[in-house]
């Protein structure tokens, strides 16, 4: 699992290289603002409606329930009548916004721990500030090593691109494993190792990730066989009210009112803005934090994030598989006559991850 999400958190670095320059304002704003107020917003939510429940697994709920992820709503990147200035917003947001939770999220694992392997919030962040700054060092030589390396070899003629293809692949994999070596987050290794590599690969990166993202599409498959696994568990309890709440807060207003917050100072129309404080859909994301929380957690814990991952990806399944196409249709009634639709080329269409 820890691969995994390595290689996702890779491919989600690259994400911001696809945004159209006027459009990156908007999305530093809702990454940097609109993310950390939706955070607080269902850490708090999570304290009062699960008031039983220690700070530390509230913590973790929050980063489970918050990235939002495009696999349940793919097709909205490829709807030509939805703009493309939000389509760009929701990819590159969705990209990178569990490479930004991922420290916390472990800030939080750190203090998850069984009786005296929980660890007090001081301690967990002087472990957390050492191994990011370790971490952040990792990421870099491995992304920029690899990816100059990659650019040469391809510019005096060493290697074909197939073979550079599988070097790319190498990148995520090399960066986590020595930052782990090193006692460091190897997530946040492999997050930045994809910033750097590519910068230093430049307009190569098209050419290299077709392989890496087949792979990543591969692995992701048997996560969504879990996430059923686990459905079909979790149905037939009866339900837990004050965790579908917070799912509710966390898909509605936790979202929502942070991004409209966040977005008011731009360009965006007010169509475009509740548009993105909507199309907030959950996925791969949240199933791979929670699966990997499940590993630090008691029998009443894992229970709790257990239904509260399976709850938020079913109910945005629901929610934004079934109203992105009405959107969609929104904004074709409001487009002028003879209006030139949006290039297809200015939609990134890789797989969504």
């Amino acid at each position: 699992m820890e691969v995994i999400l390595s290689v996702l958190l890779f491919m989600d670095a690259l994400e911001i290289r696809d945004a159209p320059r006027r459009s990156r304002t908007p999305v530093l704003r809702v990454l940097f603002l609109a993310l950390p107020l939706s955070l607080i917003a269902v850490f708090f939510a999570a304290m009062y409606l699960l008031p039983d429940v220690r700070l530390s697994l509230c913590l973790v709920l929050a980063c489970i329930l918050v990235p939002s992820d495009l696999a349940p709503t793919a097709s909205l990147l490829k709807d030509r009548r939805i703009p493309a200035r939000v389509r760009s917003l929701l990819s590159v947001e969705s990209g990178y916004n569990d490479g930004i939770v991922a420290p916390v999220f472990l800030f939080g694992l750190a203090m998850l721990g069984q009786g005296e392997h929980a660890d007090h919030p001081l301690k967990a962040l002087q472990d957390l500030v050492p191994a990011l700054a370790v971490a952040l060092v990792v990421g870099a030589v491995v992304g920029g090593l690899l990816g100059l390396g990659i650019k040469s070899a391809h510019a005096q003629g060493w290697a074909e691109l197939p073979a550079l293809r599988l070097v790319t692949l190498a990148a995520p994999l090399l960066a986590y494993t020595l930052a782990v070596h090193f006692q460091a987050n190897g997530f946040v290794a492999a997050f930045i190792a994809g910033l750097v590599f590519c910068t230093a690969v430049g307009d190569l990166v098209h050419d290299l990730l077709e392989f890496t993202e087949g792979v990543a599409t591969f692995a992701i498959m048997p996560i969504w066989f879990v996430l059923g696994q686990l459905a079909a568990f979790v149905f037939q309890s009866p339900p837990n009210w004050p965790v579908i709440a917070l799912v509710a807060v966390a898909l509605t207003v936790g979202r929502a009112v942070p991004v409209l917050l966040a977005t008011t100072p731009s360009r965006l129309t007010w169509p475009e803005r509740a548009t993105v404080a909507w199309l907030g859909p959950r996925g791969i994301a949240s199933v791979v934090l929670a699966l990997l929380a499940l590993q630090d957690g008691t029998d009443t814990q894992i229970g709790i994030i257990l239904e509260s991952v399976v709850m938020v990806v079913f109910c945005s399944v629901m929610l934004h598989g079934l109203t992105a196409p009405l959107i969609g249709r929104a904004f074709a009634r409001r487009q002028p006559a003879g209006a030139t639709a949006v290039r297809p080329e200015d939609i990134r269409t890789g797989p969504v991850g």
